[in-house]
């Protein structure tokens, strides 16, 4: 609502916008002190893992005022000085990957004077093909018997230990229990990993996440008759081992139509042994957020020793 009357302010009316905006975020523990925050992009494409170049990187703030922060280069670099300590979010725009179809993606929240937990100066991008998107929306919908809400947000993230990039194999932090709050998600998928040769260490995209949704939705479809073949009033879960209810050593977990909202959700993430830091993010309407390491949960202190 608040974007919606932003829009259409006069000049004048708009910068006292803005000045009542910074002083409620002041109010909120922000502050704006002009100090100068270099900011390092990286942006690879998700199948082949390679480095994005000329990626187009746009910063977003609260209101949704967007300005264009430059191009990666071959190394699918990009850094950028940011001269105040306000909180953004970035994203890479999908019209400038090459020939084919990509899908734009958005980072969490950014906050560069937070005063609990450590600042994020780096953000990654892993840039998927518009197919594997649609591959994993339809998966996913078989599967929670769901479809995509174009006034919502889907949100990824990746959860690792301290210090561990996309380059380590495997790289997910294995038993983490990850969740939003609010908790308005209407479904919840942690991703598997291979574990098999030529593919190991990558994300399980073919036995957990496709044939295993096409099993559940085909024996969801046969459960009322094989009720009553078998007399029964309840047929017992097809192989529940392969619903994971926390990360595996992939680390990613994915919430399914996240309603967008001006105020910020937070990811909080539970292991027995780690305490973590709660990450924020906006969810706008159709949008895919990509919340990747290092700006993802990752643990801030041991709360005790693992036997």
């Amino acid at each position: 609502m608040y974007l919606m009357v932003f829009n259409f302010c006069s000049r004048k009316l708009k910068s006292i916008f803005m000045i009542v905006f910074v002083f409620q975020l002041a109010q909120s523990g922000y502050s704006v002190s002009g100090k100068e925050y270099n900011i390092e992009v990286f942006a690879r494409f998700y199948e082949a893992e390679i480095p994005i170049n000329g990626g187009r990187i746009y910063k977003i703030n609260w209101v949704g005022e967007l300005e264009f922060m430059g191009l990666t280069d071959e190394y699918g670099i990009l850094e950028f000085l940011v001269s105040d300590d306000l909180p953004f979010s970035l994203f890479i725009d999908e019209n400038t990957l090459g020939y084919l179809p990509h899908k734009k993606i958005f980072s969490g929240l950014i906050e560069l004077d937070k005063k609990n937990g450590s600042v994020i100066d780096r953000v990654t991008f892993q840039v998927p093909l518009e197919w594997t998107y649609l591959l994993i929306k339809h998966s996913l919908s078989l599967r929670f018997n769901t479809q995509s809400i174009q006034t919502g947000c889907h949100v990824v993230t990746t959860v690792t230990s301290t210090g561990e990039t996309f380059e380590n194999c495997p790289h997910g932090l294995e038993g983490v229990s990850v969740s939003l709050m609010p908790s308005l998600e209407e479904s919840r998928y942690y991703f598997d990993m291979m574990r098999v040769w030529p593919v190991w260490c990558k994300t399980d995209m073919v036995f957990n996440l496709v044939i295993y949704s096409y099993f559940i939705a085909m024996y969801n479809f046969s459960k009322p008759l094989l009720a009553r073949i078998n007399n029964q009033l309840h047929v017992p879960e097809l192989l529940p081992y392969l619903s994971l209810d926390r990360t595996s050593r992939d680390g990613g977990v994915i919430f399914v139509n996240v309603p967008a909202r001006e105020k910020p959700y937070f990811i909080q993430s539970s292991h027995p042994h780690y305490i973590f830091p709660k990450i924020k993010f906006i969810c706008r309407p159709d949008t895919i957020i990509n919340i990747s390491p290092p700006q993802g949960p990752r643990p801030l202190r041991v709360r005790f020793k693992p036997t």
